[in-house]
């Protein structure tokens, strides 16, 4: 099985164990652990009604948003998993308001857009972009070590896109389908995304499995228990856990050790609660 253990503060189980994360994973072999929310790859068109977007994608992705309510920025993540890759689709738009209670607001403008630039440049291999022709429109590409992105500037709708694949080294994917199929337009229906599915959905194709690796010793601190997973996991994107209601109201905070297999197939496995 291979495992990774997280320490999380406060009182984020319940949190966790409903959110998704995704995950490039090693495909060895050892131990068989049944899947149900595996399905057959079919790429279809889907949409983010509010924006008029839409891509292709294998499966229905996961959605994952968030504000940054004092620089006027809403973020909306969609990811879907197809054969070790992981395919992604970001619009960063601007938020109706700030509000009063920001100390310094910074407003959405194209300050913004080019800080995002510089950070994509700055993680780049080469600390550079090329510009490449997407259809009728054109994108910044930049090659990062494990991924690439295209970004594209939108800005007079107060907004930008970013198309992102994130392959293991020996994935074999087709680039264009993906990428190609962008259209921000509604010149294409699609399925509506809406709140994206409930969890990252497997590959039909391949066998969940799980490896094992040494079963980490609860005496040890979270940075020695981290270098136990085994080689060959790459997360690619986590949601934030949020505070929960309950835990808020009963005024409760403390830490949660939890261990969570991650499946070969794109998939999270179980999560248990070592303690807390």
């Amino acid at each position: 099985m291979n495992v990774k253990v997280l320490q999380l503060s406060p009182i984020f189980a319940a949190m966790l164990v409903t959110a998704t994360l995704l995950v490039l994973v090693c495909n060895e072999i050892n131990e068989a652990q049944t899947v149900v929310s595996n399905v057959s790859v079919e790429w279809q068109r889907y949409s983010v009604s509010e924006t008029n977007a839409s891509i292709l994608f294998p499966h229905m992705p996961v959605k994952m948003s968030y504000s940054e309510t004092c620089s006027q920025k809403d973020t909306s993540e969609y990811y879907s998993y197809e054969n070790d890759v992981v395919y992604q689709l970001t619009i960063i738009k601007k938020s109706k308001t700030i509000p009063i209670f920001c100390p310094q607001p910074i407003k959405f403008n194209k300050d913004i857009y080019d800080q995002r630039i510089l950070k994509w440049t700055q993680e780049s291999v080469s600390k550079s972009s090329i510009s490449v022709k997407i259809g009728n429109m054109t994108a910044l590409e930049f090659a990062l070590a494990y991924r690439k992105i295209w970004v594209f500037n939108d800005m007079s709708h107060d907004r930008w896109i970013e198309i992102v694949i994130n392959p293991r080294e020996a994935a074999i994917f087709d680039t264009s389908k993906f990428l190609n199929s962008i259209d921000l337009d509604r010149k294409n229906n699609g399925i509506d995304i809406g709140d994206g599915a409930i969890e990252m959905l497997g590959d039909g194709s391949v066998t969940p499995v799980l490896v094992i690796s040494e079963t980490p010793n609860l005496s040890q601190s979270a940075t020695e228990i981290k270098k136990v997973a085994t080689d060959g996991l790459r997360i690619v994107a986590k949601p934030k856990p949020a505070y929960t209601d309950q835990a808020r109201k009963k005024l409760e905070q403390g830490h949660v050790l939890l261990r969570v297999a991650f499946l070969a197939n794109g998939r999270i496995g179980s999560i248990s609660v070592i303690n807390g």
